[in-house]
């Protein structure tokens, strides 16, 4: 055998070995389009590119109630007290998405108490829209949770905050009232 083919040999050895590197350490197929989650707590200001939002506290009741809107579910409602604001443009800037993930489960917020809530609500820079989120799960879905909020409604290559909630922690009353939505409240 001669040097030539000995160094061919080795070359081909690191070609493959830098390959299988690159295969392994590379994103899967949805790697490349998933969120950058920011985590938080409840009561602390989390901020992404352009949202920050402060989780105030949640509550869980049977029935919600706001000036003008009572709901009423088959389920269980949670009711998170929330404050958004934009950071840096106001362009298309709204609460688009409020989930709360629980285990498989993902539940978005509530349409239904229409502009008694700030899910979908227009966000300006450094004034925060302080207001309920709403969401109707099934009873015997309280446990431990994920409060999922962004600023589109498709929030793959954008800033995702995250709020864990125990929800089991909780009590469960009959009935709940929610603040108005607020503009320039924190």
């Amino acid at each position: 055998m001669n040097l030539r083919h000995v160094a061919n040999g080795a070359l081909l050895a690191v070609i493959l070995a830098v390959a299988a590197v690159v295969q392994h350490t590379s994103p899967g197929d949805g790697g490349w389009q998933q969120p950058i989650e920011v985590t938080g707590t409840v009561g602390d200001r989390v901020e992404g590119r352009n949202i920050a939002a402060t989780v105030w506290s949640a509550q869980v009741a049977r029935e919600v109630q706001t000036s003008d809107w009572t709901g009423q579910t088959t389920g269980i409602w949670v009711v998170v007290d929330v404050s958004a604001e934009a950071v840096v443009d106001e362009f298309a800037a709204r609460l688009g998405t409020a989930q709360l993930v629980i285990g498989d489960e993902t539940f978005s917020a509530s349409e239904r108490p229409d502009l008694d809530t700030v899910y979908r609500n227009s966000l300006s820079v450094g004034i925060p829209t302080r207001g309920p989120l709403f969401f109707e799960i099934p009873t015997d879905a309280l446990g431990k949770a994920r409060l999922q909020l962004g600023i589109d409604s498709d929030p793959r290559l954008d800033s995702l905050l995250v709020i864990p909630l125990d929800l089991s922690q909780l009590e469960v009353r009959d009935s709940a009232t929610a603040n108005d939505v607020q503009w320039g409240a924190e």
